[in-house]
């Protein structure tokens, strides 16, 4: 699955920094936004003259930002415009001058930011002042230019991990870092790093070493603690490896623990707090899939509208899942084009590659498994420059598909032979059988023209590989697939003489077929 909202993999707090400092008793939080709120303070203080409705917005404005949760700066700026253009160019200046010159513009910030407020009585006493002595504060305590550079290194590995470098390369860069931090035991950088080698791990479909770094992360002992001896669990961080691993577990039908990590992850993270957003987008997904897996569309569209909610990207990414699996392929592709172009747009590469698989699929549902080659080739090609594993094994197994529905058997065997081995190790259940099925149907075909006497090895070769995929999908509960296989069961039991083992196959099939609403796709039209 896609696994693959974005921002379980890079979300900006955590590859932009965050430095944490108890000050006053208050857990305070050195992040981008908040040095952003701060230039805004600074130059609304030093610029004059400034318009009096202008500044009077302004003020209006400090206090939502100050205690509101942190923004993207795209949103951040957008806020501070509506207030007032002249302001928003400045801060975006000063920014940017503070992003290009790193380390020296940033403690040039901090060194002058408190003599524009020195005079001040507001500086002193109010909220607002409050704020920004705690921040400074805090600032000041810090090693800032150490877990400042090593921040620097994480964004590196980030934009690495967009371009497409492997991930050794990646983990080599960190791991410099990682040990400094061990040794400083600088609990808060130690999370983030781990939570952003889950993420690379996941990212590249390494969904063991995944699982490993989020474990490790879940099971620190040099957490910070808090009131009482009660350990700092509730960062970002956590909810993002919590949110891998509900990820990972429900790939695996495994759904009973799912649905402790969403217990706790709502305990932890309530619904108003700053990160439930995460584990809400995710549990969204898992429940989407689960409902399509089982066939049930009915509950998987109000899904999709909550889904949208939280990210428009990945609601009409299923929403075109939802309408080409009820038959409405003339809906799906435009939906599938209009995401097309916003993908090219952002640059979000993995959604790309899956537009363009969700796509190809709409071709074959026409019949034009030609056409879809191009679609295809094309997202091997992108897949295979970025490293994403797990998606390069997914495009093979569609171009297998498309070799086997015109007429070429033999290549598309070899095709899912190749990536058998990687899918097995760490693709998830539906993966797993669906390659172990596609292998199925083509020993099939190819059973069909063999010589008289391979013929019977061949096609029990093909039953004992059904056998396989049915167990996984047996697992998921995945009632479609089973109506497949079953299908396929039953005609090979046929052909090899073994009339009980049909029947049974057979009055399965039937079962299921009358249980479940017809797609408007057969076994013959899928993968």
């Amino acid at each position: 699955m896609a696994s693959v909202h974005e921002s379980l993999y890079f979300n900006p707090m955590m590859t932009n920094g965050v430095v944490h400092a108890n000050i006053f008793g208050i857990k305070d939080w050195v992040t981008p936004y908040k040095i952003a709120v701060l230039v805004l303070l600074h130059e609304m203080s030093t610029t004059k003259p400034m318009a009096l409705l202008d500044r009077r917005r302004l003020n209006k404005l400090i206090l939502p930002l100050q205690q509101g949760p942190d923004l993207t700066l795209e949103q951040f700026l957008k806020i501070v415009e509506e207030c007032c253009l002249r302001m928003v160019n400045a801060v975006k200046l000063r920014l940017l001058l503070m992003a290009d010159g790193e380390l020296q513009d940033m403690e040039h910030f901090f060194t002058i930011l408190p003599n524009a407020f020195s005079d001040s009585e507001a500086f002193k006493t109010s909220v607002v002042g409050l704020f920004m002595r705690q921040m400074l504060l805090a600032y000041n305590k810090l090693s800032f230019s150490q877990y400042l550079a090593s921040l620097g290194i994480q964004s590196l590995v980030k934009q690495g991990a967009k371009q497409g470098m492997p991930a050794n390369k990646l983990l080599d860069a960190l791991r410099g870092t990682d040990i400094m931090h061990w040794k400083q035991s600088l609990s808060e950088l130690i999370e983030i790093s781990l939570a952003q080698t889950t993420s690379i791990w996941r990212m590249y479909g390494k969904s063991t070493m995944a699982r490993q770094q989020a474990q490790l992360l879940l099971n620190m002992n040099s957490l910070e603690p808090v009131n009482f001896s009660v350990q700092q669990n509730n960062t970002e961080a956590f909810a993002v490896a919590l949110c891998h691993l509900a990820d990972l577990h429900a790939e695996q039908g495994l759904y009973a623990v799912v649905s402790d990590i969403m217990k706790h992850l709502k305990q932890q993270f309530p619904p108003h707090t700053q990160h439930a957003k995460l584990w809400m987008l995710c549990d969204l997904k898992i429940q989407f899939e689960k409902a399509m897996n089982d066939g049930k569309y009915h509950l998987a569209e109000p899904h999709v509208t909550a889904i949208s909610a939280l990210n428009s990207t990945e609601g009409l990414y299923r929403k075109a899942q939802l309408l080409k699996a009820l038959n409405q392929t003339s809906e799906a592709s435009k939906i599938l084009q209009q995401l097309q172009q916003q993908c090219e747009k952002s640059k979000n590469i993995e959604m790309t590659i899956r537009v363009m698989l969700a796509s190809a699929e709409l071709h074959w549902d026409s019949s034009g498994f030609a056409t879809a080659l191009p679609l295809l080739l094309q997202a091997l090609s992108l897949s295979r420059q970025h490293n994403l594993q797990r998606l390069t094994s997914e495009t093979l197994l569609h171009l297998a598909f498309t070799q086997l529905m015109l007429g070429i058997p033999e290549q598309a065997l070899v095709l899912v032979q190749d990536v058998l081995e990687s899918v097995l190790a760490h693709g998830s259940l539906i993966d797993k059988g669906r390659a172990l099925l596609l292998a199925a149907r083509c020993q099939m075909a190819l059973a069909g023209a063999a010589a008289q006497e391979h013929r019977l090895t061949a096609l029990e070769q093909a039953v004992h590989t059904l056998d396989e995929a049915a167990v996984y999908f047996s697992q998921l509960d995945c009632k479609e697939r089973m109506r497949d296989i079953h299908y396929l069961q039953a005609r090979l039991h046929h052909t090899l003489g073994n009339i009980a083992q049909r029947n049974k196959c057979s009055m399965l099939f039937r079962l299921l077929d009358q249980e479940l609403p017809s797609s408007g796709m057969t076994v013959v039209s899928h993968l």
